[in-house]
C-alpha cells in the first residue's frame, strides 16, 4: 500500500498529523510507528501526552543532571516543546551548580540519534558521575 501525502485518515489529511518540513516518504513510517489506524489512536495518544507530560509535573522532579539533546530539523517532535521544556527547568534549577542542566540543540538533526550525540552524553554523564 502506497500512502502519499495528500491520502486521508477518517476524513483527515495525513498533513495535519504530521509537521510540513516532514518529508513524504516519512509519513507512512509515523503511522507505522506509533500504530495510528484511524484519527482516533492519534488523539488518544494525544491525550496520553498531555498527562504525562514532563512539564505539567516538573516542580516535582528530583535535582538531578539532566542532559537534553534534540535535532533542529526533528519532524516527529517539534524543538520548540524541548526549548520550553528547558526554559522551565532552568526556572526550577535556579541556584543549583549551572552544570545540572545542559541543553543542545542539533543542528539539520531530524528525530534520531548520531554517534556524535551518543559520544557527548557518554561523556556527559561520566562527568557527572566524577565531578
Amino acid at each position: 500500500m502506497v500512502i502519499h501525502e495528500d491520502s486521508m485518515v477518517d476524513g483527515i489529511p495525513l498533513s495535519q498529523f504530521a509537521p510540513k518540513q516532514c518529508a513524504s516518504e516519512s509519513l507512512p513510517t509515523l503511522f507505522l510507528y506509533h500504530g495510528w489506524d484511524s484519527a482516533k489512536d492519534q488523539y488518544k495518544e494525544l491525550y496520553l501526552i498531555r498527562v504525562f507530560d514532563p512539564i505539567r509535573k516538573i516542580a516535582d522532579l528530583p535535582h538531578r543532571p539532566i542532559l537534553l539533546q534534540h535535532g533542529t530539523s526533528d519532524c516527529i517532535v517539534p524543538i520548540d516543546g524541548q526549548r520550553k521544556f528547558y526554559k522551565e527547568l532552568r526556572k526550577v534549577y535556579e541556584g543549583k551548580s549551572i552544570n545540572l542542566v545542559e541543553f543542545q540543540e542539533i543542528p539539520r538533526t531530524n528525530h534520531y540519534i548520531s554517534l556524535g550525540m551518543f559520544e557527548y552524553a557518554y561523556k556527559w554523564i561520566k562527568g557527572q558521575l566524577n565531578g
